[in-house]
């Protein structure tokens, strides 16, 4: 799935604004396929919302004016979910000193601004960046020493070492517990994996964004109703409401 295939409300940054031509698709697409998939696509497009969101709040506190954070913002729409993915994985803490750095290079001419995040997506791709969601009770506050989600539960794998744990599909979100925070952190290829491939682990993992489940739910539900509205408008059959 591109960028494309998301699509534009209320909530979306106003620096996309190209994504309006493809929102009816994602939203009647969704109509064909199975609830779980439904969820999982629904979940990409408000996470990927939510991150262009911070991203764009980003550009604007480093000044940015609102033309070239358009400009920048339309270079998205010819990248993968991978490629998104990675270019908006620079966790908290290093994430301002880093666009200072690539908008340098977009001033001296090197990279035009529709350019930014395919070359920003490079860079983290290269170091094997990407982002996983943790779940948690626990409201993370930073620090002086960054924001991360640091390891609690002893894992026999690596020596009982305290370790910390994420996924990286809607699916797989560990929800066995009460938990009231999703966190988006950057996923690295160096991280420990599960034999059954659904969970990684490390014993400290760099926060890019908190999600509160509240939010999160209230998001999915939000694009559910507006895909069922959709279709009893234009009389589309459509499954019973779970």
């Amino acid at each position: 799935m591109v960028l494309n295939s998301l699509g534009r409300n209320k909530s979306l940054p106003k620096g996309s604004d190209y994504l309006a031509i493809e929102r009816g698709r994602l939203l009647k697409d969704a109509r064909k396929v199975d609830r779980e998939l439904r969820r999982e696509l629904f979940f990409e497009f408000f996470v990927v919302t939510k991150m262009f969101e911070r991203f764009e709040n980003d550009l604007a506190k480093l000044d940015v004016e609102q033309a070239q954070a358009d400009e920048i913002m339309l270079g998205a729409k010819d990248l993968s979910k991978k490629e998104i993915y990675a270019a908006l994985s620079y966790p908290h803490e290093l994430r301002e000193r880093f666009l200072k750095k690539i908008l340098d290079r977009v001033s001296s001419g090197e990279i035009r601004p529709k350019g930014l995040l395919r070359e920003m997506s490079r860079i983290a791709q290269r170091n094997g960046y990407s982002v996983g969601f943790h779940m948690s009770k626990f409201d993370i506050r930073e620090s002086g020493k960054g924001w991360a989600v640091i390891g609690r539960e002893q894992d026999h794998r690596d020596d009982d070492l305290p370790m910390a744990y994420y996924s990286r599909e809607f699916k797989h979100l560990y929800r066995r517990k009460l938990t009231n925070y999703m966190y988006i952190v950057r996923a690295e290829d160096m991280h420990r994996v599960g034999a059954d491939g659904k969970w990684w682990r490390a014993p400290s993992l760099s926060i890019v964004q908190q999600i509160s489940v509240d939010e999160l739910r209230k998001g999915l539900d939000d694009l559910d109703l507006e895909m069922r509205s959709q279709a009893r408008e234009e009389g589309a059959p459509m499954d019973e409401e779970e």
